[in-house]
C-alpha cells in the first residue's frame, strides 16, 4: 500500500515539475517576445527619423538649388582691357568676353537646371517615403514642399517648423 501512496506521490511531483518547467519556458517565450518587439518598434522609429530627415534634407536643397543659381547667373562679366571701342584690339577682347560670358550662363543654366531636377527628384522621392511611413504628417509635409518651391525664406522656415513639430508628435506617439 505505501508503494502505491508513493507511485501516486511522484506522479504528483512529476506533474508539478513538468508544469513548473512550462511556466519557466513560456516566461522565457514572453521575455523573448518582448524584446523583438522592442527592436521591431525601435526600427519602425529609426525609419520614421530617417524618412524625416530625407525629406528635411531634400526641402532644403530644393530651396537652396535656386537661390545658388540666381547668385551664379548675377554675376557681371569684369570690364574689357581697352576701353577703345575702335580699336581692333578691344574688339576682339569683347567678342571673347561674350563668348566666354555666353558659355558661362548656358553653363549656370545646365548647372541650375540639373540642381533643380535632382532635388525635385530627391523631394518626390522623399515624399513617397513620408506617404509610406508617416501618414500622419503628409499635410505638413506637402506645405513644406511647397515652401521649399516658393523662393522664399520665411513661408520655408515657417513650414520647416510646422512640419518638425508634427513629426516630432509623430514620433512620441510611436
Amino acid at each position: 500500500m505505501s508503494g502505491w501512496f508513493a507511485r501516486g506521490a511522484g506522479l504528483r511531483q512529476a506533474v508539478s515539475a513538468q508544469r513548473a518547467g512550462q511556466q519557466q519556458a513560456q516566461a522565457l517565450l514572453d521575455s523573448v517576445q518582448q524584446t523583438l518587439n522592442e527592436q521591431r518598434r525601435q526600427i519602425a522609429l529609426d525609419i520614421k527619423r530617417r524618412v524625416h530627415a530625407q525629406l528635411l534634407t531634400a526641402c532644403a536643397s530644393r530651396a537652396s538649388a535656386h537661390d545658388a543659381s540666381h547668385y551664379v547667373a548675377s554675376r557681371q562679366l569684369p570690364p574689357p582691357l581697352l576701353q577703345d571701342p575702335g580699336n581692333p584690339e578691344y574688339d576682339r577682347q569683347r567678342q571673347a568676353q561674350i563668348e566666354i560670358g555666353a558659355d558661362d550662363q548656358l553653363r549656370t543654366e545646365q548647372a541650375r537646371h540639373d540642381a533643380t531636377r535632382d532635388a525635385e527628384m530627391a523631394v518626390a522621392h522623399a515624399m513617397a517615403m513620408v506617404r509610406l511611413e508617416t501618414p500622419s504628417v503628409v499635410e505638413e509635409a506637402l506645405a513644406l514642399v511647397r515652401a521649399a518651391r516658393q523662393h522664399s525664406i520665411d513661408p520655408y522656415v515657417e513650414a520647416r517648423t510646422a512640419y518638425l513639430a508634427a513629426a516630432t508628435e509623430d514620433l512620441r506617439r510611436s
